[in-house]
């Protein structure tokens, strides 16, 4: 099976990300068409970035993935589809995650940690835990970008490979 193929199965289409209701602004920059486009490096680029977007511990990360792939010129859907990795039923167990590795990182002891989101939360805890837990979000983020990146680019380029390779042995029989 063609690697583009499974890609254009799991996005979402063109029309349904134009027609979402309360991007404002955006709408104009989702006019164009070459964000939509599906090829080795669109598809590598827009994974990448969606994976960089997800692990960072900050809001917007819809805004920021089209932001990056309208700059980027990299598909808006999988750049959309891999920064939703961290949602509201994921958020805890990765930043939890995240956390732990940037405390043994940074050689912090790693403290029980009840993540809330109120006001109260952010001011007494998120002080003390700010720095492992950006430590190990950047970290998370680096490398599953930079891995997406080279397994897509690799794995595309298997796929392309082995259908000329098929295309040779039919065309000898």
């Amino acid at each position: 099976m063609k690697l583009k193929n499974f890609f254009i199965r799991i996005m979402p289409d063109h029309e349904s990300i134009k027609s979402t209701k309360n991007i404002g602004f955006l709408k104009a920059i989702l006019q164009d068409p070459d964000i939509f486009h599906l090829t080795r490096r669109s598809a590598s680029g827009g994974i990448a970035t969606g994976f960089f977007i997800a692990f960072l511990p900050i809001p917007g990360h819809t805004i920021l993935a089209i932001l990056f792939s309208v700059l980027l010129r990299i598909n808006l859907p999988l750049t959309l589809l891999f920064s939703w990795t961290t949602n509201p039923f994921t958020m805890a167990p990765i930043f939890y995650i995240a956390y732990k590795i940037g405390a043994v990182l940074l050689g912090v002891s790693i403290q029980p940690v009840n993540f809330q989101f109120n006001q109260s939360w952010f001011t007494s805890v998120f002080s003390e835990i700010w720095a492992p837990l950006l430590t190990g979000c950047l970290l998370l983020s680096i490398v599953s970008s930079i891995s997406s990146y080279i397994l897509i680019r690799v794995l595309w380029r298997h796929s392309v490979v082995s259908r000329w390779n098929n295309r040779k042995l039919s065309r000898k029989s």
